[in-house]
């Protein structure tokens, strides 16, 4: 480097998102104090639906973004639909679920009357002995129950509509025990705001068990018997290995 030649000083410059950030976060603690002074709920109590919202806000306007680019390629030759949306990994938002809409209500309108609570834990396709997952035809029968409850028309993709007309054979809502139940504010304060679908949904019927009690405890004997072969085997060679590990150690 040349003596005349002077290094420039660089200059940081803090990008905008720092600044937006920092007032979001002043703006969170604000509505937070104000929560603690002005109600009777604890902060446990009001977390879950004050991250909902912020979570909503960001859904519709990524939402947003990509509503613009689909409007930019739109060909005319088909309606855009909750498949582009998701082809860009994006929740596709019904107009009335969307952030905006709940900034048009008026003040002090109950946004939260009914909330429908969905227990899908027993909806699962068994991967290996230690890990579940959900098909895309299950992923869209979940969804289904949403759209029935807002009165919208259900989508049958990925091959639910089997799964839907057996629990809902009118394509109408209703509470499915063990499944699907639409509860009231009063009902979850009286579960301690507690947001476990399992709490509201209950417990479906099971049918009679029509089975051979003899040819039933063979079978879990059976089972068992190779639990307890894959067992020693486990002991054996956890046992060979030791001795290796302690030489190395």
């Amino acid at each position: 480097m040349s003596p005349k030649t002077k290094k420039k000083k660089s200059s940081v410059v803090q990008p905008k998102f720092d600044a937006m950030s920092a007032d979001i976060e002043k703006r969170l603690w604000q509505v937070a104090d104000e929560l603690r002074a002005n109600s009777k709920l604890r902060s446990s109590e009001y977390s879950t639906p004050v991250l909902g919202l912020i979570f909503l806000r960001y859904a519709s306007e990524k939402f947003a973004e990509a509503e613009k680019e689909l409007e930019r390629k739109k060909t005319g030759r088909r309606e855009i639909g909750p498949t582009d949306y998701q082809a860009r990994g994006v929740i596709y938002l019904s107009e009335a679920s969307r952030f905006e809409n709940l900034l048009k209500l008026p003040e002090g309108s109950d946004i939260g009357k009914a909330i429908l609570f969905i227990d899908a834990r027993n909806l699962f396709r068994q991967v290996d002995r230690a890990h579940r997952d959900f098909t895309p035809e299950q992923i869209e029968f979940i969804a289904n129950i949403a759209r029935l409850y807002r009165n919208e028309k259900p989508e049958f993709g990925n091959g639910s509509e089997a799964m839907l007309k057996e629990k809902f054979p009118s394509l109408k809502y209703e509470d499915i025990a063990g499944l699907s139940k639409v509860a009231t504010l009063q009902d979850i304060q009286a579960q301690g705001w507690s947001l476990n679908p399992g709490r509201y949904v209950g417990v479906s019927e099971r049918p009679a068990d029509d089975f051979d009690f003899k040819v039933k405890l063979e079978e879990l004997n059976e089972e068992l018997e190779m639990l307890n072969a894959e067992a020693r085997e486990l002991e054996t060679r956890i046992a060979e290995n030791i001795p290796h590990l302690l030489e190395t150690a």
